[in-house]
């Protein structure tokens, strides 16, 4: 990125009579005479410092080189190839821009010194709003279509009282923040759809209620604790799969038509009693089957068959 050099425009023109009235009364030296330490005069800028555009090269009538000066008022990186400025040079060769002559056109300021302007670049132009003390407030770069608005200090409230707000975008809204608070007296809802408005997915937050209607929901975590007082599951079908399920209860009432159990091993210690109630019951052991008791009291209504190749009793 080069400086830009451009001829100094009619109104900036360094032998116009207002430029030459204003060089014979600052008592400006003459052709091919050294500036003298304290000389206060008006000036063109020739170019800006692509680094840094509060440094810029001024050129002094009847001065062969322009001259190296540093911005001292604010505004002035807003200057351009062509701007009118007043410079100040100081007692070891340095000299500062401490006036701005043709800001008229492309600033605009207020009286407690926040101000508006346009400033130039290779990349185009740009609107620019700065408080009095230089701080970008807002900027619009209008070929890109872009605004961007920046408080360094304080805040920004946007309230509407009595009527409703509205953030509207063609792409993606974003949220940035330490924190992100949404307060509201009725509720909150999260709607997603499609481009015919129909509802894919829904969070609605109510006073009393939180419902989510999705056709998808995952929720991945290394911990999760949910605490409800009264709770229902409702499904058409249920899988769960874990490495290690531990239930705790004090009581745990099943229903079900049928159930099926499927076990590598599966071991019960009641201690207190175990009492089943059946139609009928039917066990089929492939291996051994042993039960031992201190007491045992078979009974049967009707018959009761006991049958073996070998029968050992006692």
């Amino acid at each position: 990125m080069t400086p830009r050099t451009v001829d100094p425009p009619r109104s900036a023109d360094l032998s116009s009579d207002r430029l030459a009235d204003s060089h014979a009364r600052s008592g400006a030296p003459g052709d091919g005479q050294p500036i003298p330490a304290g000389w206060t005069g008006p000036g063109v800028v020739v170019s800006v410092d692509p680094d840094d555009p509060g440094v810029v090269q001024v050129a002094v009538p009847d001065v062969a080189e322009a001259l190296r000066a540093e911005a001292a008022v604010p505004g002035a990186d807003g200057l351009r190839a062509g701007s009118r400025v007043l410079v100040t040079t100081g007692t070891r060769g340095g000299a500062w821009v401490t006036g701005i002559l043709d800001a008229g056109a492309r600033r605009v300021a207020a009286r407690e010194g926040s101000f508006a302007r346009v400033v130039e670049s290779d990349e185009g132009e740009r609107i620019q709003v700065r408080s009095a003390s230089g701080e970008l407030l807002f900027e619009y770069d209008p070929d890109r279509g872009m605004a961007r608005l920046n408080l360094p200090e304080g805040g920004l409230e946007v309230a509407a009282p009595h009527g409703d707000l509205t953030f509207a975008a063609g792409g993606a809204v974003r949220l940035r923040g330490d924190t992100i608070d949404l307060a509201a007296t009725s509720g909150v809802r999260l709607l997603v759809h499609d481009a015919a408005s129909r509802v894919l997915s829904a969070l609605r937050l109510g006073r009393s209620s939180t419902r989510l209607s999705t056709k998808r929901a995952r929720i991945d975590a290394e911990q999760g604790e949910l605490r409800v007082d009264r709770g229902r599951l409702r499904g058409d079908r249920m899988e769960t799969r874990v490495d290690h399920l531990s239930t705790r209860a004090r009581r745990i009432d099943v229903s079900a038509e049928t159930v099926v159990e499927r076990f590598g091993s599966l071991c019960r210690r009641i201690t207190g009693l175990l009492q089943t109630r059946a139609g009928r019951v039917r066990t089929r052991v492939e291996g051994a089957w042993h039960a031992r008791a201190r007491r045992a009291d078979l009974r049967t209504k009707e018959t009761f068959k006991v049958d073996g190749e070998r029968i050992h009793l006692g």
